[in-house]
């Protein structure tokens, strides 16, 4: 070709931020799940032009959300069913309209919680092969750990 109707894009990769060295940063695909997390990156990503130092402080954020609001679904899970079998109890010995339908908001909070979970536990092994709704979370471990002995 002699002419060509592309323009030059000039990048510059003189990088001015130091970038840490600990664990990788990895987006779970459970936040965009979560209620709260549309605002959150609403609120925090902030495009003020240099993106790389952008993403570094809207990173920063995301870690300490997550570990605030998102991170607890194992404690989150535990909790739900010791309160959904309290209701339940209760439910037995003094049944009312009250009871029933706190039990059902519970499941239902806890089936929110349980989707999170096999979620996570699907990016973190990587299994994209099993069908939907298999929430064998013990498999998904083992294959966790043994991909980390793999990787190691």
């Amino acid at each position: 070709r002699i002419k060509s109707d592309h323009r030059p894009l000039l990048l510059s990769t003189n990088l001015e931020f130091k970038v840490d060295s600990g664990r990788l940063f990895r987006f779970l695909a459970g936040w965009t799940m979560h209620n709260t997390f549309p605002n959150f990156v609403k609120e925090k990503w902030n495009l003020s032009g240099n993106m790389a130092v952008s993403l570094s402080e809207f990173t920063s954020f995301v870690k300490i959300w997550n570990k605030n609001v998102y991170g607890f679904l194992g404690t989150h899970k535990r909790l739900l069913k010791r309160e959904l079998c309290n209701i339940q109890k209760a439910f037995e010995h003094f049944p009312s309209s009250h009871l029933a339908k706190k039990d059902m908001d519970i499941r239902d909070e806890l089936e929110n919680v349980l989707e999170h979970e096999d979620l996570l536990w699907r990016q973190k092994t990587r299994c994209d092969w099993l069908q939907l709704g298999d929430r064998n979370t013990k498999f998904y471990h083992s294959r966790t750990i043994l991909r980390r002995k793999f990787n190691r």
